[in-house]
């Protein structure tokens, strides 16, 4: 299994996980175990496809607007004031409060307004179902004790529900807008570029097959841990205006398959934290140890193999250098090699597979004619790797998949080129 390969079922999975919590299955109510609560309302999350929070709090500072969400697909999506993918953690603790269907009476109830639950209430809350149908459910304020608010339907009673329904009504509308940093899709990445005080990366590739630029090859767990670690990157706060930091002291940019590509730019640090952009219009606040995740250096991901030989996944490996010629062919899990016996053509192998690749900040200079490798993969593609002449001990050495060449010492290519001889 490839590193995107993983990425791409941990996505799947993180999808089903947040399904789950978020359209959760009508039925009994678990926060009436005795079933002798109010009825409140029954509508089943999983056909809501549209969700308008109208809020009525006079007294702010700065009024909370009103804002709509739309389902598409598996995903939600801000519809109005602005058009945005929702925060995944809002839209879950929203919908646990949409999926509660009984409430505690308040006994002697005043007037509802005294609950903020008058008309207009605190926040009305509409959804609209897949049938075309709307409901609306009024939250008020917080319950004085307790872990509750105050919720009624429209010509219903007062009632009482668990959980921090009035807070999750009354966030302002930044809290709705998605905070992860970077959303792509992982498996599609073919280009990732992060950069920092001391210097900038550049990689390219895909699947197994990565290179950095002016270095040389790339491990692709390595790739794996930085792309992991740019979708891990949120915004602590997100404000509604939008700004672009113009001078970044950090940065970070992913680039997929299509063309598409999203770019970070993460400026000073604030007493609230790092302030921070992304190209899709988002600007706001990162916590400044996350920038750690920018300032990687080449060692962090250069690959500390010279050849993109995997034992399990290589079915041939044939080395040409000066005129000679040797080939090892895998038949299970055992290596042949003419005149040397097994045993000995696995150890062989198995000590090319480790050969180190040697990485110097002056780049090996062409022609790449003294010899060739090519590493054969059952059912997969074949890697060319092209020799130049032996200079103090080492060979330069050009993977074709990458324009950048490094160095392999000549003592590990001889040990299996003059095998059995």
């Amino acid at each position: 299994m490839t590193g995107q390969t993983r990425w791409a079922l941990g996505l799947g999975a993180a999808l089903v996980v947040v399904s789950a919590l978020v359209f959760l299955p009508e039925g009994p109510d678990p926060t009436d175990p005795e079933g002798d609560d109010v009825p409140l309302w029954r509508v089943a999350p999983e056909v809501i496809e549209q969700v308008r929070l109208e809020r009525a709090l006079p007294d702010l500072e700065r009024p909370l607007r009103d804002l709509s969400l739309v389902r598409r697909a598996d995903a939600w999506f801000l519809q109005e004031p602005l058009s945005d993918r929702a925060d995944e953690d809002a839209v879950r603790s929203l919908f646990q409060l949409l999926s509660i269907q009984h409430g505690e009476r308040v006994d002697d109830a005043l007037d509802p307004v005294e609950y903020g639950l008058g008309d207009p209430p605190l926040a009305r809350v509409v959804v609209r179902l897949e049938s075309g149908l709307e409901r609306e459910l009024w939250v008020g304020a917080k319950v004085p004790t307790g872990y509750r608010s105050y919720v009624r339907v429209p010509d219903g009673p007062v009632l009482t529900v668990p959980g921090d329904g009035h807070r999750v009504v009354t966030e302002r509308l930044e809290a709705f807008r998605d905070h992860r940093m970077f959303r792509v899709d992982p498996a599609e990445v073919r280009h990732v570029e992060v950069f920092g005080p001391e210097g900038r990366l550049v990689m390219a590739g895909q699947g197994r097959s990565w290179g950095l630029e002016g270095w040389g090859r790339v491990d692709s767990n390595a790739v794996d841990d930085v792309v992991m670690g740019l979708l891990d990157l949120r915004y602590d706060l997100i404000w509604e205006q939008d700004t672009w930091v113009d001078a970044p002291q950090y940065g970070a940019a992913l680039r997929e398959e299509d063309g598409s590509e999203l770019r970070l730019h993460v400026g000073e640090e604030t007493p609230m934290g790092r302030v921070a952009s992304t190209s899709d219009g988002r600007y706001g606040i990162l916590f400044p140890e996350l920038v750690r995740q920018l300032g990687r250096g080449p060692t962090s991901v250069l690959d500390a193999d010279a050849l993109p030989l995997d034992l399990e996944r290589a079915s041939r490996v044939t080395l040409e250098l000066g005129g000679a010629r040797r080939e090892a062919v895998r038949n299970g899990p055992a290596w042949s090699m003419a005149g040397v016996g097994d045993g000995d053509a696995h150890g062989l192998v198995t000590t090319l597979a480790q050969a180190p690749a040697v990485y110097r900040r002056d780049r090996p200079d062409g022609p790449f004619d003294a010899g060739r490798i090519e590493v054969e993969e059952e059912g997969g593609p074949t890697h060319t790797l092209l020799l130049g002449a032996e200079v103090d001990g080492l060979h330069p050495i050009l993977d074709e998949a990458h324009p950048w060449p490094y160095r392999v010492a000549a003592a590990d290519l001889k040990a299996f080129l003059d095998a059995g001889d």
